[in-house]
């Protein structure tokens, strides 16, 4: 079994600590897997001394040592700054997604590179073993996979993975053994309803039957079923909007769609009333602890148990960003396609057009109240950072969490006020540096 100071192979690939127990790690007998690192390593070797013979090779393999190196980048740089585009705010133009593509794959080295890493996460062994019971690791490779999906992969072959991610979630189903196993379902989930609501994908046809048959009284269940059906009415709000460009129907037709959405936002809102969603509201003049840490501060701000909380409320207030910014349009484009508006149906939607825009204003007003919190500039206590100190190491988790909130508020197209906006933008900022992505990226990470 090859060893170095290290500890064995095996627990280096899965990035664990290695006991290095002799004649074998007990982690990997506790795995079962020590037979699988003979071969796995047998085969490498066999790989190595094949390429030293060859002159050439086809760029999407990779040597021993080649494959080491992607996997170190790669990954590394998923940490940094990888999110950075994975999931534009649904309300963003298609138009402007040659814009994106041209920025994040604009070199020749960068594509081969990327082509190199999703070979070698096809050639990890928790997709290629046949019969294997679905564990973390065939979760977070998907999960990868899924995020090269939304860098480089055209439109018409985006959603692929996401399937995939949907999948492991069903066969693992409710056993998380460890805090490592429950963060990275929670985040597999995210991603994949990210996906669904930011590029317009409309939910698989048999995803309600097949959480129907799941325990029904699960936090995460519960989540993902509310945002299924967010994303059905979306997909039903979309094809309104192309029925508005081809017909005029009624503004009461209208209007019937518009109370659907806000009866599914309110239902959004009242099962998330357990101590488990629980958080406090504090003013800033509350606050004691260093005026320049503070100086950014807003005058609400949100503390939660820890920044997954505060990320899962964000998540939960930009899909209902997203139900009302489907809404605003509908009501838009039903107001400037009927040329002559009735007076009592614009009794009838201005009222709404006004609520919904009220809604997506407070939504982010909570969403900006979090901020301080996620980048670590006060903990779950409620103390303020010292400036002497070192910055907190859940910083750039923090700012990546973040991200897609964050940039739904301060595009263009958003509902949310100017002052909102600005904050946003300056909120952003940050995230490009405690990310990575501005030292990294530099100006192709303003996006």
């Amino acid at each position: 079994m090859p060893r170095t100071s290290r500890g064995c192979l095996r627990c280096r690939e899965r990035r664990v600590r290695c006991d290095e127990g002799r004649p074998a790690c007990r982690r990997c007998v506790t795995r079962n897997e020590t037979d699988q690192v003979v071969a796995r390593a047998r085969a490498q070797a066999t790989q190595a001394s094949s390429s030293e013979q060859s002159d050439c090779r086809e760029t999407g393999s990779l040597s021993s040592g080649s494959r080491t190196m992607v996997r170190s980048v790669s990954l590394g740089s998923m940490d940094r700054h990888v999110g950075m585009a994975t999931a534009p705010p649904p309300i963003v133009n298609a138009t402007e997604r040659p814009a994106d593509q041209q920025l994040l794959a604009g070199s020749e080295e960068s594509l081969s590179a990327q082509d190199q890493a999703v070979s070698d996460f096809f050639d990890n062994q928790s997709l290629s073993e046949k019969g294997k019971v679905p564990d973390d690791y065939d979760l977070m490779t998907i999960v990868v996979l899924d995020i090269f999906e939304a860098l480089f992969l055209p439109d018409a072959h985006r959603g692929a993975h996401v399937q995939g991610i949907a999948h492991v979630l069903r066969l693992r189903g409710t056993q998380f053994n460890n805090p490592r196993g429950w963060s990275l379902f929670r985040l597999a989930n995210h991603q994949m309803q990210k996906q669904r609501l930011s590029f317009s994908l409309a939910p698989m046809k048999e995803s309600e039957a097949l959480l129907d048959r799941l325990i029904p009284d699960i936090d995460s269940l519960l989540l993902e079923k509310n945002t299924l059906q967010i994303s059905s009415i979306c997909e039903r709000a979309r094809n309104l909007l192309r029925d508005l460009t081809e017909s005029s129907p009624s503004v009461t037709q209208i209007v019937d769609l518009v109370h659907e959405m806000q009866a599914l936002d309110q239902a959004a809102v009242s099962w998330r009333q357990g101590p488990q969603w629980a958080f406090r509201t504090v003013y800033k003049t509350e606050l004691t602890g260093s005026k320049v840490v503070m100086a950014d501060f807003p005058d609400t701000i949100q503390i939660h148990p820890d920044i997954w909380s505060a990320y899962e409320w964000n998540y939960h207030r930009a899909a209902r960003i997203t139900l009302h910014e489907r809404l605003l349009t509908c009501l838009h484009r039903a107001a400037t396609a009927s040329a002559h508006l009735e007076q009592s149906d614009a009794a009838i939607v201005t009222p709404l057009v006004v609520e919904s825009v009220t809604i997506i204003r407070s939504l982010a007003d909570k969403v900006l109240a979090t901020v301080p919190q996620t980048l670590g500039d006060l903990n779950d206590s409620g103390q303020v950072r010292d400036p002497a100190s070192p910055p907190p190491q859940c910083r750039a988790v923090g700012a990546y969490l973040l991200l897609w909130p964050i940039k739904m508020i301060k595009g263009a197209q958003s509902s949310a006020s100017e002052v909102q906006k600005q904050v946003a933008q300056s909120v952003f900022e940050k995230i490009r540096e405690y990310t990575g992505a501005k030292l990294y990226l530099g100006d192709l990470s303003s996006i």
